[in-house]
């Protein structure tokens, strides 16, 4: 994203989250947005269709990740999509993709 001759891919890949604790989290077909955080910083994580995570380094500074997350179900368009869900909201699905 930051490098023009660089492929998007190359910079947050898409990874399949089937057999871990995301997946539970956030079943097919929803969406999520969430923060982690990994030795490298805060991760900002995206689930698509609760079949794939992209994660991107979003802060360095050591600052813990915030605790919100959004969770869309795409059967219920109209609901509110913010979740203090703690598999979420306080990265724990996320260790497993962040090991």
């Amino acid at each position: 994203m930051r490098d023009p001759k660089a492929l998007p891919f190359d910079h947050c890949p898409l990874r399949p989250i089937a057999g871990t604790a995301l997946a539970q989290a956030v079943p097919a077909p929803a969406n999520a947005i969430f923060f982690s955080r990994s030795d490298a910083g805060i991760l900002a994580n995206v689930v698509l269709l609760g079949e794939y995570v992209a994660q991107l380094v979003v802060d360095q500074t050591g600052r813990p990740a915030p605790t919100i997350a959004w969770l869309t179900d795409p059967a219920r368009p109209n609901s509110d999509p913010r979740t203090t869900y703690p598999e979420l909201a306080c990265g724990v699905a996320a260790e497993t993709l962040t090991a």
